[in-house]
């Protein structure tokens, strides 16, 4: 499961951060964080 943040972040210019979880562990658990260029909020 993929959660991307809902705002840009300016600091990293304009890029929205992904974090990529583990959805079938208990609590989720999250797997990569990483910053996407591609998505255009």
């Amino acid at each position: 499961m993929t959660l991307p943040l809902p705002e840009k972040i300016p600091q990293k210019r304009g890029n929205v951060l992904r974090v990529i979880i583990n959805p079938s562990t208990d609590p989720d658990r999250v797997n990569t964080v990483f910053f996407d260029r591609r998505v255009q909020l």
